[in-house]
């Protein structure tokens, strides 16, 4: 079941799931920001709160990956850019959508998603300073890395571009530092 709201039940967010009726309402001012992928992933997203009873974001879009997949061509690909597009910045959620797509596209016989999975599990699992940006951007070129180490901000100090932002490695390192110690509290 829908209902259609505006920004002032919804402020930015797209959609929303009542947890006790799994109605989830849509909102019309940001509707034509997304294309009809969009909008179903978002809905089984909504609907992946309300089935898996949780309040993870990481494990609702796992939840809509898993549903959409292969509904259209790039269909893992288009859902990791909606995270973008919807500016989200959590690089642990963006993390766990990418290790999902992953996992789909490796059950379904890609080996290469079977290889970067393997190395990313590793990467992982072995370094205190596992970088989530650094793998973020999976399909970037040797062309399009030159054009963002060569950008105006990183001409003095290296780091990663994302989103119209830029993040010096000495930052990431930081926020990584504090994320595991506020972790290990």
């Amino acid at each position: 079941m829908y209902e259609i709201v505006g920004k002032s039940e919804l402020g930015s967010c797209p959609a929303s799931v009542d947890m006790e009726t799994g109605k989830i309402s849509l909102n019309r001012d940001v509707f034509r920001r997304y294309s009809g992928y969009e909008w179903h992933f978002i809905r089984e997203h909504e609907k992946g709160h309300y089935n898996l009873q949780t309040d993870s974001e990481a494990d609702a879009d796992a939840y809509a990956l898993r549903k959409v997949f292969g509904t259209q061509p790039k269909s893992l690909k288009n859902s990791l850019e909606l995270l973008k597009k919807m500016n989200i910045s959590d690089q642990n959620r963006w993390l766990a959508l990418y290790q999902e797509a992953l996992k789909i596209d490796a059950e379904n016989g890609n080996e290469n998603a079977k290889e970067e999975l393997k190395n990313l599990n590793k990467m992982m699992k072995n370094s205190l300073f596992f970088n989530p940006s650094e793998i973020l951007t999976p399909t970037v070129t040797p062309a399009v890395e030159k054009k963002i180490l060569t950008s105006e901000r990183s001409r003095y100090k290296r780091g990663i571009a994302f989103n119209n932002m830029f993040f010096s490695f000495e930052f990431l390192a930081l926020a990584l530092i504090l994320i595991v110690l506020i972790a290990k509290k």
